[in-house]
């Protein structure tokens, strides 16, 4: 429940993935902000991407419905992404190698001395944000868009075992490591 409070309270994100390595499960969570706080939906998928199962920590109300037609609403929303997520989730997993990763854009933020890296692997885009004073907020995100729905996910990954030595593969990334040598190695300084 403690895991949970701090999502509700401390995370920025309106969707995350996230491996979940004692339960052997992946979880989607849908943040839902409202005027009082915040609310969240999980769905767990198995080890494949399967859908298993949908849960619900819901602590505030609409203004106009009650705390269960609220929880509803919000279910029915998540379950609306359950197909994308089940499609990213077996994209994800099948990445076996960072050989092919291509950088399509990267930019360093003097100011909050940060590097946002944008590459593709195989047909997904991903988005890494590099904190090179404070390593606990680098962030992976992974862009996916559903055509014929209209949806676009752009969820925030962690723990996810496939990507295992993507950062590495990013950070040595000869494009990356020519062109910003000293910050990278501040953020390996930072890192330790």
């Amino acid at each position: 429940m403690e895991g949970i409070l701090k999502d509700l309270f401390e995370n920025e994100w309106a969707f995350q993935i996230k491996y979940l390595e004692k339960e052997k499960q992946y979880k989607f969570s849908n943040r839902f902000a409202l005027y009082e706080g915040h609310n969240i939906i999980s769905l767990f998928f198995d080890e494949t991407g399967t859908f298993v199962k949908t849960k619900s920590y819901v602590l505030h109300k609409y203004s106009n419905a009650t705390l269960k037609e609220t929880e509803q609403d919000h279910i029915k929303e998540t379950l609306k992404l359950k197909k994308d997520v089940e499609k990213l989730l077996q994209k994800l997993i099948v990445l076996t190698s960072f050989e092919n990763l291509r950088i399509k854009e990267e930019m360093y933020y003097v100011e909050d001395e940060g590097l946002n890296v944008i590459f593709k692997i195989d047909d997904l885009m991903f988005d890494y944000y590099i904190d090179i004073n404070d390593p606990l907020e680098t962030r992976l995100s992974c862009e996916y868009s559903n055509l014929k729905t209209g949806i676009k996910l752009c969820p925030f990954l962690e723990n996810i075992p496939s990507l295992k030595g993507l950062e590495e593969a990013v950070l040595n990334h000869a494009q990356l490591r020519v062109k910003y040598v000293n910050e990278l190695a501040r953020y390996q300084k930072n890192r330790l």
